[in-house]
């Protein structure tokens, strides 16, 4: 095979501060590649530039002989095999969709032996024993695998730091973990993954952005009901309750009987009446009670609770509850309860993330709409992430009395040596043409991972070619992946009913179209009109101290209730100035200014 080579000198991205957000620039000759990375202008970057190399790092040529069984590089740097001949216990996060009978079989596993010559020993923790068997492992830590890949979570890792190398230490990133730090750097992460003491102690997987969670609890409305009253999906706030008022007067469902719920939500779940909020400005990052209760803006983290507009907001959902508008058993109903509703065809307006979740009787009969204000007074916030990071902050951790801790470090960063090895390492392989190059997808110009169903039933005999990122390669247990490495998309994914099943064609073939009310279909049409900017600055994942996460919990303990009957009380039975001056009084008492002053800190990395 020809040989090909890539060079990539990645040891001084180690003092390069400003790369976050950076991509790399190729360019080709005859006998080599040159990938130089080049710092783009960003309003994070706060130091200067700088090309002194680190100690110990090592200039990577990166040439390859061949392609292993994953399609991934074999790189012939003897770099990579030092350590060959070590064994490294790797405690692996094994996921209930994860087939596979045994890890070795894996061919980006394979691959990786292969070329290393390290000896992988895997520890499989299913998900249903993870935590047990995780704190057995805390508990014993002269007996700790060499390697947590996945099973762990950030409050072990708090509580438990110096049982994992801290990996800032001199040897460990800067000499043989130097594509993992550039990953960090280019995802932003790094002021995620540190510590109040400024060590990391475990590094990311996952995606550094995942589109499909880009927004929570889509309103959706039963346009055929709409059209049964004569009216059209509703475009702004006067229209929306005029439809809720025909809704429940009109008899939409046709059955002759006054069971119409036009608007219902759900507490037990993320499907909450604070969904709502947004039309009065109040957005979270996420469905969770608290990020609607806190608002970051420019590095200030404010308050929400005792704000006009959310008192405005309880008035307005008082207002359509008084009415019968709104069904207020949404407070005390259980998650049954209240698609029971749904699908019984009583329901003309509710939250959640699609239609066929709930298990309605015709998706097609339900239309996303979630895009107005209330009033011109107010600016539209959804509840959202804007293309941020999904990593999983404690993916990867390496234990800290390990003898193999530079070769466990060393397995970790050939995983992200590359495109092909970054993708491969999540989907089970890459696909290259008959040049060997990289196939990319149409839409997005990104590498493609793994195989389309016939591919899958050919090599595996798998009929349905399905839950192979899982089964095939390591699945979320992997490369930490940049966006332009996420590959595929989702118009390679599979619609799906409910309960996983796949979607047949009348030929029995799988069907990998969009349906009406699937993610991709989302995306498309409810993304491109979220108002960026106008949401709260996210406030991502971060390790915080053991102590500090006790104090955040016990502040909660008696807030949460505080400020969640106030609103369900408000919401069923209306508040005036004097119930509103009393619940505001009691926020001090209750620990909620206490509790923004801790975000603050945790913004700040001062925790």
């Amino acid at each position: 095979m020809k040989k090909r080579v890539v060079a990539l000198l990645l040891g001084v991205v180690m003092v390069m501060s400003t790369l976050a957000g950076c991509g790399a620039k190729e360019t080709t000759t005859k006998e080599t590649t040159e990938s130089t990375v080049e710092a783009e202008d960003t309003t994070e970057a706060t130091t200067e530039e700088t090309t002194t190399e680190p100690e110990g790092a090592h200039e990577f040529s990166y040439e390859y002989d061949e392609l292993g069984e994953a399609n991934v590089e074999m790189w012939t740097d003897p770099w990579w095999n030092q350590f060959a001949g070590t064994k490294l216990k790797v405690a692996f996060y094994k996921r209930e969709l994860d087939e596979s009978k045994n890890f070795e079989d894996k061919l980006i596993v394979r691959d990786v032996e292969k070329l290393t010559g390290i000896d992988l020993e895997w520890i499989p923790v299913d998900s249903g024993s993870a935590s047990e068997k995780v704190a057995t492992m805390l508990a014993d830590p002269n007996n700790m695998p060499d390697i947590f890949q996945g099973p762990l979570g950030m409050s072990d890792i708090s509580a438990n730091r110096d049982l994992f190398q801290d990996l800032k230490q001199p040897g460990m990133f800067d000499t043989y973990g130097t594509h993992v730090w550039e990953r960090i750097q280019r995802g932003g992460i790094e002021k995620n993954l540190t510590h109040a003491d400024g060590s990391i102690r475990s590094t990311a997987m996952n995606m550094g952005e995942e589109f499909n969670s880009a927004m929570r609890s889509i309103g959706w409305i039963n346009k055929t009901w709409c059209e049964k009253v004569g009216k059209s999906v509703p475009t702004n706030w006067t229209e929306f309750v005029e439809v809720l008022r025909l809704f429940k007067t009109e008899d939409p469902n046709g059955n002759g009987k006054a069971d119409e719920i036009p608007f219902s939500f759900n507490e037990a779940n993320s499907l909450g009446i604070q969904n709502l909020a947004n039309a009065f400005g109040i957005s979270g990052q996420a469905n969770g009670d608290y990020r609607y209760w806190i608002n970051p803006r420019e590095g200030i983290v404010n308050s929400v609770v005792d704000q006009p507009e959310y008192r405005k907001f309880l008035e307005v959902c008082h207002e359509l509850a008084a009415e019968g508008l709104l069904d207020v058993e949404g407070f005390s109903d259980t998650y049954e309860q209240y698609t029971s509703k749904i699908t019984m065809d009583r329901v003309g307006f509710f939250y959640g993330w699609s239609p066929a979740d709930l298990q309605v009787t015709d998706v097609n009969d339900w239309y996303a709409m979630d895009l107005f204000p209330y009033s011109d007074e107010y600016t539209y916030s959804k509840t959202s992430y804007d293309r941020v990071s999904f990593a999983n902050l404690s993916g990867w951790a390496i234990n800290a009395n390990s003898e193999n801790k530079e070769a466990a470090l060393l397995y970790m960063d050939l995983l992200h040596s590359s495109r092909a090895w970054a993708v491969a390492s999540r989907s089970a392989h890459v696909q290259r043409d008959e040049n060997g190059e990289l196939m990319l997808n149409a839409s997005n110009g990104q590498p493609l991972g793994g195989w389309n169903a016939d591919e899958y039933k050919a090599l595996w005999g798998d009929q349905n070619g399905n839950v192979t990122t899982y089964s095939y390669g390591l699945g979320e247990n992997s490369a930490f992946l940049m966006p332009d490495e996420a590959g595929g998309g989702y118009e390679q994914q599979t619609s799906r009913t409910k309960n996983g099943g796949v979607f047949l064609k009348a030929d029995g073939s799988v069907n990998r179209e969009v349906m009406p009310y699937d993610r991709n279909w989302l995306m498309d049409q409810i993304y491109p009109v979220m108002r960026r900017g106008e949401g709260i600055e996210v406030l991502g994942s971060k390790f915080t101290s053991a102590e500090a996460s006790q104090e955040k919990a016990a502040l909660e303990t008696d807030l949460y209730p505080y400020i969640r009957t106030f609103m369900a009380d408000a919401v069923i039975n209306g508040v005036d100035d004097a119930k509103w001056n009393t619940f505001v009084d009691g926020l001090e008492g209750y620990g909620y200014y206490k509790w923004i002053e801790w975000w603050q800190k945790s913004y700040n990395g001062e925790i």
